[in-house]
């Protein structure tokens, strides 16, 4: 070890997706990172995307672009690759699913990190749920990760996340909380 610090970070996030009747699924996600040293203050990394969601494997990718009030704002300038991606093999319906995702939780660094591994669960109705494994910047090793979607209303999910983690010594811990807004489509059954 050369070198050890506490650094602390905050970030936010926001998306709109657009899921279609089918399995395309297109939209924008934006991250915010408020404070992170390496990082100008407040970047922001913008990712359209685009994913087909099939019944029992998903599969989608995006571009990663990065925006900056002041200093460099250039993707190329920040230490990430410029794709976000993800792989799912399982229904999201059922009781278990495997999937794999690279920059795509929204925080980016307090949703789960730049990459994460593991597993989705349906404990019952109305909650969803993912454990795994997480690492990459700004996490020096791998943490598991915890994420819940719980349904509030037909059209609101309450959205949890914790990473625990720790290197030489040092706690990488973090923790999100959100929310989902559904606005679904008018022929939407489960809305009438």
């Amino acid at each position: 070890v050369i070198n050890k610090d506490i650094r602390y970070y905050r970030d936010m996030g926001f998306a709109v997706e657009h899921k279609t009747k089918g399995p395309l699924v297109v939209g924008v996600r934006q991250a915010v990172l408020r404070s992170m040293p390496g990082y100008p203050e407040d970047a922001v990394l913008l990712n359209p995307h685009v994913a087909l969601e099939g019944r029992v494997v998903g599969i989608g990718a995006g571009y990663i672009t990065g925006i900056a009030e002041e200093g460099p704002g250039r993707v190329e300038d920040y230490e990430i690759w410029p794709v976000s991606a993800h792989f799912r093999i399982g229904t999201l319906t059922g009781p278990i699913h495997f999937s794999i995702h690279s920059l795509e939780d929204l925080p980016l660094v307090s949703g789960g990190s730049t990459v994460r591994v593991g597993f989705g669960l349906r404990p019952g109705s109305g909650v969803n749920g993912w454990v795994g494994l997480s690492s990459g910047i700004p996490y020096d090793r791998l943490g598991l990760v915890v994420k819940t979607d719980v349904n509030l209303h037909r059209n609101l999910t309450l959205n949890l996340a914790g990473r625990l983690g720790s290197t030489e010594g040092l706690d990488e811990n973090a923790a999100a909380a959100g929310l989902t807004v559904r606005f679904p489509h008018r022929s939407d059954p489960k809305t009438e």
